[in-house]
C-alpha cells in the first residue's frame, strides 16, 4: 500500500511534539522523549474504532519529576498542562513500516501517480455524484450506495468509450477507467 501515514502532519513551532520525535525502545517496551526522558507505561485500554472494531492501545507518560523542568513542556502537553501522554496502538509496527516505505523516492513517485487515476474518480464521485455522506445507516446500505455509484461510473465510462469508438476516424478503443 502507498498512502500518507495517519497522524503525520507538518510541524509547527507551537504544535505539540509529534510521536515520530519520540524513540520507541522495543526491548524496554517504552518511548524516550526528545529530551532523553523515558516515558512510563500508565495503562492499556481498548478503543472503539469504526463499527465493532476495537484496538488495544498502550498509554505512556513522562514522570512528573522530569515534566516540570522540561524546556519542551509547553509543546509536550499544552492543553492539559500535564506531562506528555504517548499512545501506542497494537498496529504501530505496521504504521512504522508504512512510514519507512513512504519515505523512499520510489514510493513518492508512485504516490504522485495516484492523482492521475484514483483521485480523479474520487473527486468525480464527490463533486458530480454528491457522494459526500451516506443517507442510511449500516454497512449494507453503504455498500448499496457505493455499488450504485460504481455502476453509474462504469456506465458513463463505457458510454464515453463507445462514443470515442464510433467517432469518425477513431480507432477501436478499449474501455479504460472502469471501476470494480
Amino acid at each position: 500500500m502507498y498512502a500518507p501515514v495517519p497522524g503525520d502532519a507538518v510541524d509547527q513551532p507551537t504544535a505539540p511534539i509529534p510521536k515520530r520525535d519520540f524513540t520507541w525502545q522495543a526491548a524496554a517496551h517504552t518511548y524516550v522523549c526528545p529530551q532523553g526522558h523515558r516515558l512510563v507505561h500508565v495503562e492499556t485500554s481498548r478503543q472503539k474504532r469504526s463499527g465493532t472494531e476495537t484496538v488495544v492501545v498502550d498509554r505512556y507518560r513522562c514522570p512528573a519529576a522530569h515534566g516540570g523542568a522540561c524546556p519542551l513542556r509547553a509543546r509536550c502537553a499544552p492543553a492539559s498542562g500535564a506531562s506528555h501522554a504517548g499512545v501506542r496502538s497494537e498496529y504501530e509496527e505496521h504504521l512504522e513500516a508504512l512510514r519507512a516505505r513512504m519515505a523512499t523516492p520510489e514510493a513518492k513517485a508512485l504516490y504522485r501517480l495516484r492523482g492521475q487515476t484514483l483521485e480523479r474518480i474520487n473527486a468525480d464521485w464527490k463533486q458530480h455524484r454528491k457522494l459526500r455522506r451516506f443517507s442510511g445507516r449500516g454497512l449494507a446500505r453503504v455498500r448499496g450506495a457505493v455499488g450504485l455509484i460504481v455502476l453509474a461510473h462504469n456506465v458513463l465510462t463505457l458510454g464515453a468509450e463507445r462514443a470515442k469508438a464510433l467517432a469518425p476516424g477513431a480507432e477501436a478503443a478499449t474501455p479504460s477507467g472502469i471501476t470494480t
